[in-house]
């Protein structure tokens, strides 16, 4: 069996023991006739039971993954831990009257779904932030890349210095990108290309009219990028 299976049966193993457990000591100690009341907190003591051991299904696939879910977790817990300790005092009450029952498992219930969708709202947008980083920074690195291996077999002082310039405009690109900035990203990775087939064929006007037009394009795409935030 795999790891990864393990994992997963022990998981389900270590999740299902305090409902188990929690169900045996309720039935065994308090038998099955209770009030309406205690029935409700019996059913929303599994509720916030399993919005906890739920939370690993919120998986957000990047670099800063595990503190979205832990984010998850305290919001979770934090839950747990009071609908628990109030639903306890109404197991222990038994009170005729639903009234306060369900009026504390609302309010409790209500307080976590807004503090949950508030932290998934800001996680999952923090996480989309993060992607788009992420995908500059492979944009910028390819980039500098290639422009870094043309100033290495160029001999011109003057093509040289005109390389090594937009070499530093491109390592000066904000990590911020926005959509409409593909466009601009197509044009300078086709005039990167002309520029390589320049360099090869030796020809330094055509290098200079290159290095001026890549410079006009990140000129306007970061122009651009910043009309959008």
């Amino acid at each position: 069996m795999k790891l990864k299976n393990k994992i997963l049966i022990a998981t389900i193993v270590l999740d299902l023991v305090f409902i188990v457990v929690f169900n045996l000591c309720f039935f065994l100690i308090a038998g099955t006739i209770h009030t309406e009341s205690t029935w409700v907190a019996y059913a929303f003591i599994h509720v916030s039971y399993l919005s906890l051991i739920l939370i690993p299904l919120l998986k957000t696939k990047t670099m800063g993954s595990h503190i979205y879910q832990m984010t998850y977790y305290v919001v979770g817990v934090i839950y747990f831990i009071a609908s628990f300790i109030a639903n306890i005092v109404f197991l222990c009450l038994e009170l005729i009257d639903i009234v306060p029952s369900i009026t504390t498992n609302a309010v409790l219930f209500g307080l976590y779904l807004i503090l949950f969708i508030t932290f998934y709202i800001f996680n999952e947008k923090s996480a989309e932030q993060e992607r788009i980083d992420h995908k500059e920074a492979r944009v910028v690195k390819n980039y500098a890349g290639r422009i870094a291996r043309l100033i290495e077999v160029v001999e011109d002082r003057d093509v040289k210095r005109q390389l090594q310039n937009i070499h530093d405009e491109i390592h000066s690109l904000p990590s911020q990108e926005a959509l409409g900035t593909r466009t601009y990203d197509i044009k300078i990775d086709n005039a990167i290309d002309e520029l390589m087939l320049a360099v090869s064929e030796q020809n330094n006007d055509e290098i200079v009219k290159l290095c001026k037009k890549i410079h006009l394009l990140l000129i306007e795409r970061d122009a651009y990028r910043k009309e959008e935030y």
